[in-house]
């Protein structure tokens, strides 16, 4: 369309100068003057349109299209990407640093962050920024919020109940190991091994109960998913205590 509109253009401006001899050119006719005009809107437009969008400061909405808790990234599509028919290169890069979260200080006076999860399906808004990965540039989403703004919840409304019982149960599973494996064994050295079992995962439940409340108080409401939205993130669930 553009070289169409120039080549009509050049051959107005041509044939008015032709027409003129050897006499003083005459001033380009109104016809060419607009398709000049149209052929540079044009160019404009398609300048504007091929720039990148990355690092622009704009808000994008898009859905979950995958996240992995194990390595803690996923990928996002983008609103206006066909959900069955898309390349690798329209999935938008996210890694759970990028999620907006709330930080604080634990009782030794360490940075603590809260690490929301999120799962496929979910509807989020984002900014995106260029990255480089291995020499390639690819998108890479920050500042990622549910879409509307709130923050992604970090906690299933009854995550403590749910990691207590957890932790109990791998006691359970350790303390029967040391016992099996004691034998006929010092008993001191296995009452040694069931108490440091147990403190572990006494020290877990109390440290993750501690981080749930914190989160309660510094984030309200956007602490803990509703009820109605289970299942859609619980990412503090799918935290490994070491």
């Amino acid at each position: 369309m553009m070289n169409r509109l120039l080549l009509t253009a050049s051959r107005s401006a041509a044939s008015s100068s032709l027409r003129g001899g050897n006499r003083a050119a005459a001033p380009p006719s109104s016809s060419a003057i607009r398709h000049l005009a149209v052929a540079r809107r044009h160019l404009s437009d398609s300048a504007e349109s091929a720039a990148p969008t990355a690092d622009d400061d704009e808000i994008k909405v898009g859905t979950v299209h995958n996240f992995n808790f194990k390595s803690h990234y996923g990928f996002i599509l983008p609103d206006g990407i066909d959900k069955e028919d898309h390349k690798k290169e329209d999935l938008v890069f996210i890694h759970r640093n990028d999620i907006r979260t709330t930080t604080f200080e634990d009782r030794e006076g360490r940075a603590q962050k809260f690490y929301p999860g999120l799962k496929s399906n979910m509807r989020v808004q984002f900014k995106v920024k260029a990255d480089a990965d291995g020499g390639k540039k690819v998108n890479r989403a920050y500042d990622l919020t549910l879409e509307g703004g709130r923050m992604v919840p970090p906690f299933a409304p009854d995550y403590v109940e749910k990691y207590t019982i957890s932790q109990k149960n791998l006691f359970g599973q350790e303390a029967y190991g040391i016992i099996e494996t004691s034998g006929d064994g010092d008993p001191s050295e296995m009452e040694e091994k069931l108490v440091a079992a147990f403190e572990k995962a006494k020290g877990n439940i109390e440290r993750q109960t501690i981080k749930f409340a914190k989160a309660k108080e510094l984030m309200g409401p956007d602490a803990t998913w509703e009820r109605k939205e289970r299942g859609t993130g619980e990412g503090e669930a799918k935290e490994e205590e070491s």
